[in-house]
């Protein structure tokens, strides 16, 4: 087994699972903000913009030839499709996408553990995949981190 990535503290879907199982579960147990109908179909297309981001991101990875996987190695860096505006288009779509989903749930609980979910993948995955990067591409990456926004 080789040391050459990242040392996240967790698997990225697994925390994007959560996310929904919460926003779910209080929706369901501890309505909050009730919206109109109306917000649901709204909800849903924030769901499409999010999975449309996460797979865009995960594709123009494999189009690169890099792991999408986060316990592999990276075999390089991506800076073209929606890695142009954002570092982090896989994640940032299961963000939004976890928004939408309390949307479409017509309660405030998606936006708010979406929110959650940001600071989470933030802090205990974006920056040690970044510091990861840093020191495996050194100015190369550091050239894309002037360029590119962490999130937007």
């Amino acid at each position: 087994m080789t040391d050459d990535h990242p040392l996240i503290a967790f698997p990225p879907p697994l925390a994007f699972a959560a996310a929904l199982a919460a926003t779910w579960l209080l929706s369901r147990y501890l309505p909050l903000g009730v919206l109109g109908r109306d917000v649901s179909g709204i909800g849903w297309v924030v769901m499409a913009a999010g999975l449309a981001l996460a797979a865009t991101g995960a594709l123009t990875f494999r189009r690169r030839g890099t792991n999408v996987n986060p316990y592999k190695p990276a075999l390089g860096i991506v800076a073209t499709g929606p890695y142009r505006f954002t570092r982090n288009p896989m994640y940032l779509g299961m963000i939004v996408f976890t928004a939408g989903f309390g949307l479409t749930l017509v309660t405030l609980w998606g936006p708010i553990v979406a929110v959650g979910l940001g600071i989470l993948l933030d802090v205990f995955v974006v920056r040690r995949e970044e510091a990861y990067l840093s020191a495996k591409f050194g100015s190369d990456y550091t050239a894309l981190c002037d360029r590119t926004r962490r999130w937007l």
